[in-house]
């Protein structure tokens, strides 16, 4: 019987605080909630646009969760940050087409770049810096720059999600499923290292293709996050009669990794996946569905990667929470 999503939510609550339950210290209780310097941001680490298969704009899906009250948003494209090159675009042959481009005149009369006419009609595509430095607002709105490494084995989709990432990251390939998975790791470990900029790495639908079993994350490193929630109508979050739901993925991961090889915690995230921007509700890979309240100082990726790694945040699609508090004995 598949359970309720509220309940799902409520339960990836349950289990965040649970996990806090294994790195705080035995006399310590812990709780999460807003003061002394901290306070909740809201955000989805999951969005997809023209630059790959979505179907709008960077300024307006940045838009639309500005006015829903996010406070931040990653941009995590397949394979491509919105930075490589001066893209003009055809506005028939866009995903989006007419639909996008008028909400675009619509909504940036004076800032919208064309040239030619009818079916000629092009539009530059601005790039994510242009797009973050009108939107960024200190401690009220941040885009945050991503890729979503597309990767796979044989016909197995694999793919993970790098925030706050500096440069492209080519999907890195492996002999099996689990190491194509760690190969993807380490190269976003790597380009954390040597740049210097916080970024972290996260598992996208493991139910998508039903490509990843819980067995491909036990013993992987330097990874704590998968999506354990995804809003996208084709990935399967609740398994079926052959495959375990991500729920059951979770709960087994867990046990193995903290049990058996004394491995960190894996966090579970939710996120959109938001692909269909245009008929909202509907059945499509729309926004709004599945997003992360971060527990962190300021606004701004670094503090905000900082909460996430220290299990300071919850993963939910409705749930709201004004505290969360752990202890050895319970929460």
């Amino acid at each position: 019987m598949r359970r309720p999503l509220s309940v799902l939510m409520t339960m990836t609550v349950l289990f965040l605080a649970i996990a806090a339950v294994c790195v705080v210290p035995p006399s310590d209780a812990e709780e999460l909630k807003a003061g002394n310097g901290l306070r909740w941001y809201r955000g989805n680490m999951h969005t997809h646009s023209h630059w790959s298969d979505g179907d709008d704009y960077l300024e307006n899906i940045a838009d639309w969760y500005q006015k829903k009250d996010y406070d931040f948003l990653v941009f995590t494209d397949h394979n491509v940050l919105a930075q490589d090159t001066e893209r003009w675009v055809n506005v028939d042959r866009t995903k989006g087409k007419r639909t996008a481009y008028d909400k675009l005149k619509a909504n940036f009369p004076e800032w919208i770049e064309e040239r030619g006419e009818g079916e000629s009609l092009e539009v530059r595509m601005h790039t994510f810096t242009e797009v973050a430095d009108y939107f960024n607002k200190p401690e009220e709105f941040l885009l945050v720059q991503g890729e979503e490494i597309s990767d796979s084995y044989g016909r197995l989709p694999i793919h993970m999600n790098a925030s706050n990432v500096k440069e492209v990251i080519p999907p890195m390939r492996g002999e099996s499923v689990q190491e194509t998975i760690q190969n993807n790791v380490n190269a976003v470990i790597a380009q954390r290292e040597r740049t210097g900029q916080p970024m972290i790495i996260h598992l996208n639908h493991p139910n998508f293709g039903y490509a990843i079993r819980a067995e491909d994350l036990f013993p992987i490193r330097g990874e704590k996050f998968f999506e354990v929630y995804n809003g996208h109508p084709g990935v399967h979050n609740s398994g079926d009669h052959q495959h375990a739901s991500t729920e059951d993925i979770w709960d087994v991961v867990l046990a193995y990794r903290l049990g058996e090889l004394g491995l960190p915690v894996m966090y579970g995230l939710a996120t959109d996946d938001g692909h269909s921007y245009h008929r909202i509700p509907s059945r499509d890979s729309e926004p709004g569905r599945g997003w992360v309240q971060v527990l962190a100082a300021e606004l701004t990726p670094a503090e905000l990667i900082e909460a996430l790694e220290a299990g300071r945040f919850y993963a939910t699609s409705r749930v709201s929470l004004k505290s969360v508090t752990s202890s050895p004995e319970g929460l």
